[in-house]
């Protein structure tokens, strides 16, 4: 229902998870107004339709946008102005920026890069010799607050969901409903992609950023959410 009233704004919808997607808003000034102004109209939507906050990122690109988006939660709306793109992203904390994971800004802090504005002075060869081609790019173009893919995304052959909670999770209940939330983007992504799996892992990380993974092979694909909710419970437990 929420992407019913997405595609009422627009043709062009990339829908990314079960609760998430992007949307071009180019040439609709003249149908909804500017961009701002739709974004607005659209979060009243939803609100009005089905009871449901979103918050929403606006941005030239859609790297930009979805870290916009994460700024205001959970009934936010944020905007990056066109030109403000990489004084937007030198501003920002480096845990902030989407795609470099705990144990990447771990390895750049060892090398003395704690902040963007110190990432964004070194060379592009310079971060490739620290994180790889591929991860190299990714940062020196990301800094500079242009279109890229995720570094995770780019190198990863598995299909994944994670979350990083504000405080600790230790109610049983709690943690299976993060779980099944999990289990139903992943499963998304999976059928999106086509794809099938035996495998499934869990990976739990501590607030001392100690991680654990599990997982599980099995003689027969997962079929559905259900079943991939089972297995990650397994695991779990």
């Amino acid at each position: 229902q929420v992407m019913n009233i997405f595609s009422n704004y627009s043709p062009e919808i990339r829908q990314i998870s079960i609760d998430e997607a992007f949307i071009d808003l180019c040439g609709t000034e003249k149908l909804f107004g500017n961009p701002s102004e739709t974004a607005r109209k659209i979060k009243a939507e939803v609100k009005e339709k089905t009871g449901l906050t979103v918050s929403a990122g606006l941005a030239q690109n859609k790297y930009l946008a979805k870290i916009a988006s994460g700024l205001s939660k959970p009934d936010g709306f944020f905007e990056i102005p066109p030109g403000t793109e990489e004084k937007f992203m030198l501003s920002l904390p480096l845990e902030k920026v989407w795609g470099i994971g705990s144990k990447t800004q771990a390895k750049l802090i060892s090398y003395g890069l704690d902040t963007t504005e110190k990432i964004h002075s070194r060379s592009l060869a310079l971060l490739q010799s620290i994180l790889g081609k591929a991860g190299g790019a990714f940062l020196y173009d990301a800094v500079r607050g242009k279109e890229v893919e995720t570094f995770s995304e780019a190198k990863s052959h598995s299909i994944s969901a994670e979350t990083t909670f504000p405080f600790d999770l230790t109610d049983r209940y709690a943690i299976e409903t993060a779980l099944l939330e999990l289990s139903d983007t992943v499963m998304f992504r999976l059928l999106k992609q086509n794809q099938c799996s035996k495998t499934a892992a869990l990976k739990i990380r501590y607030g001392d950023f100690s991680t654990i993974t599990v997982q599980e092979t099995c003689e027969n694909d997962i079929l559905s959410c259900e079943d991939l909710f089972e297995r990650v419970k397994r695991l779990f437990t």
